[in-house]
């Protein structure tokens, strides 16, 4: 069995049963102790204040896209309240670009400007810009990566795929021409992913292939690859992160604002059928490790997945993974806690015991290593948005429900999204289906470090579908939202903004 740990084999941990979910689905997993950082969050009926008038202000639209909600989008917002917005756009029916939006503090959008350039598609797939990410540094630069990849040859083996990076700088307010990143510029490129620091270094990870067969794709080979950014001296040279392996391979990438990457990889195999998470961690230049955080193999008549997954890193290069497993009766919410004094510690669920699946699990941590977990899960009448929060010294405390009680059956709350400042506030959107209006709704919420998680609320409002909600939020406190509404199949972009709480 082919295997990512270059000539290394590391043993499986034995898969145990762990929390209340039970263990399974080929699970790496060791069973966690109670009243250690390990014990699972107690759950707790929320408990929020009497609504006040909302903090969340100059709610505008801006750009536009025809025919469908972008494939790619990403926001950034900045210590002193500007924001970046970028998406790839449907200019008309046979065109995309990749559009870059600027909004100054506490004004309207810019009319935004095209970073990719307009191609033409004449069909659906065959060109596109991919997996766009934007981020700022407490300077209020902003980085922007993104995947542009061309299916228009006849051939699988003569398509195309590259990951560009662009940077605007704050003193000009100018981006800088787009370059290839990767380290073969012929290689096929994807799944771009960046963390930045606050002092601007950056780091970013993505997949590229590494051999490519004559006539079978099936037969290509694909490595996970990282670079570093210094703001001085630009990219380094790429480092190979993993061996060389079959079919589907990405990672996500977190720093511990000291400049040093971790990051977490996903192998999903079809041959044999079963997928690994593997932690990464770098102890010289072009010199990484590997450890196996979980592994699957089908149960349940499902076959294992691992597309959903985060990692967070504090200062003290302590870290949380968290994932979507399946475990033969539904998809659980789990997480590893990593200490550099004892290493990865059990696999926890995060979830109650119930029948029901976990779905879109997202992670954020502040800078003092207190973290969220939230995910939409069916609560008996419609899905609801929960968050798990662990601190920093005490573990996982508390599991709570943090979207209003459905009014009607079918009442879905879904998709979070969240976000901390530097500070342990918090920030959470969702979208929601209100059977009244007959409508999807953008609904927030807000976490106060020292009064919790508040009453939620609508943000969205007008006509159309509001959907593809994206959150960011500034070390200093200041949160926007973005989303999408739909009228006539026009998609216009629409943001909301929040300034720090007193």
């Amino acid at each position: 069995m082919q295997r990512l740990l270059r000539g290394f084999l590391f043993p499986l941990l034995l898969a145990l049963l762990v929390g209340c979910g039970g263990g399974g689905g080929g699970g790496d997993s060791s069973s966690a102790s109670p009243g250690t950082n390990q014990s699972q969050p107690n759950p707790s009926s929320p408990t929020p204040p009497v609504a006040a008038v909302s903090a969340w202000t100059e709610v505008t639209a801006f750009g536009t896209t025809y025919g469908g909600a972008p494939a790619g989008q990403s926001l950034a917002s900045a210590n002193d309240a500007q924001a970046h917005f970028l998406y790839s756009e449907w200019v008309n029916t046979t065109t995309t670009s990749l559009k870059a939006f600027h909004k100054p503090p506490h004004l309207i959008w810019d009319v935004g400007l095209s970073l990719g350039p307009s191609v033409l598609v004449t069909s659906p797939g065959t060109r596109s810009y991919d997996d766009p990410t934007v981020r700022m540094d407490d300077q209020g630069n902003a980085l922007a990566v993104w995947t542009y990849r061309d299916f228009f040859a006849p051939s699988d083996r003569n398509f195309t795929s590259q990951v560009f990076f662009s940077k605007r700088f704050a003193s000009s307010g100018t981006w800088s021409t787009p370059q290839v990143l990767q380290s073969d510029p012929l290689g096929f490129a994807r799944d771009i992913r960046i963390a930045v620091e606050p002092s601007g270094l950056a780091w970013a990870v993505w997949t590229e292939r590494t051999f490519k067969d004559t006539f079978f794709s099936s037969n290509d080979q694909y490595a996970v690859f990282a670079a570093k950014f210094d703001p001085a001296n630009g990219w380094s040279t790429p480092e190979k992160v993993t061996g060389d392996v079959k079919w589907r391979i990405a990672a996500r990438i977190a720093t511990d604002r000291h400049g040093n990457p971790r990051v977490i990889v996903a192998w999903n195999s079809g041959i044999p059928l079963e997928s690994t998470l593997y932690a990464a961690r770098r102890s010289a230049v072009g010199v990484w490790g590997l450890e196996t955080l979980a592994f699957a193999v089908p149960v349940g008549g499902l076959a294992p997945d691992f597309s959903e997954y985060d990692l967070a890193v504090d200062a003290n290069d302590d870290a949380i993974a968290i994932w979507r497993e399946w475990d033969g009766t539904r998809y659980l919410v789990r997480s590893r806690h990593y200490t550099v004094a004892g290493g990865w510690e059990a696999t926890l669920d995060l979830q109650l015991a119930s029948p029901d699946s976990g779905f879109g699990p997202q992670l954020a941590m502040d800078d003092a290593g207190n973290a969220f977990v939230a995910w939409h899960e069916f609560d008996g009448a419609s899905y609801a948005i929960w968050t798990a929060r662990f601190e920093k010294g005490n573990g996982w405390t508390i599991l709570e429900l943090i979207s209003s009680l459905a009014e009607h059956v079918g009442d879905d709350s879904t998709f979070p999204k969240i976000a901390f400042d530097a500070s342990g506030n918090a920030v959470a959107i969702w979208t929601k289906f209100d059977f009244t209006l007959n409508q999807t709704l953008v609904r927030a919420n807000y976490y106060s470090k020292t009064a919790g998680w508040r009453l939620d609320e609508t943000l969205s409002s007008g006509p159309g579908i509001s959907w593809r909600p994206e959150l960011a939020m500034s070390r200093t406190g200041y949160a926007i939202a973005t989303w999408w509404q739909e009228v006539n199949n026009l998609f216009q972009a629409w943001s909301a903004s929040r300034a720090p709480t007193p």
